[in-house]
């Protein structure tokens, strides 16, 4: 009787750690790419300069007087750029109006004339993957029109670009 009571506790142990034994178990990592924010800076102005009454000028995207923003943000990301504010009109502040209209903007890595930029649509916007620096530039070229030969002062208007990551 001691014996088979001796046994039965063997083979009850033993059953037990065959199925511990069998038990299996694996790891996972948990982790998460933190970016910085995306910013957007004015880095100069879209200049048309002096206009004669009857007459539009046009500056070039690829223009030193052409406007020019900077995007920063974590390189290669895909973002999105688009413009919030782009005025139909330059205004003098007594609602006279100088119509304006914007052919193209172009970003570009490093600046207007080394090459290798995407020409798009001011109205529409568009989307790419930083440079692995992070920086982008976009430039932005129109054409003034005075040719309704609007009264002589200074027009001005604000145009915002906006930057999101996808």
């Amino acid at each position: 009787m001691k014996r088979l009571l001796q046994l039965t506790l063997v083979l009850l142990i033993t059953a037990g750690l065959t199925s511990i034994a069998n038990a299996q178990s694996a790891d996972i990592n948990a982790s998460a790419d933190v970016q910085a924010p995306i910013s957007v800076t004015g880095e100069s102005d879209l200049t048309f300069g002096n206009i004669i009454q009857g007459n539009s000028k046009t500056v070039g995207y690829h223009e030193t007087n052409a406007g020019r923003f900077l995007v920063t943000g974590t390189g290669s990301s895909n973002v999105s750029i688009s413009f919030s504010a782009l005025p139909s009109n330059l205004t003098d502040g007594s609602g006279n109006n100088l119509p304006i209209t914007y052919d193209t903007a172009w970003d570009d890595a490093t600046s207007v004339t080394s090459g290798g930029g995407t020409t798009f649509t001011a109205s529409s916007g568009d989307s790419f993957n930083l440079p692995t620096d992070g920086d982008f530039s976009v430039f932005v070229g129109g054409t003034a029109d005075a040719s309704a030969s609007p009264p002589a002062g200074n027009y001005e208007g604000t145009i915002t670009l906006t930057a999101s990551y996808n």
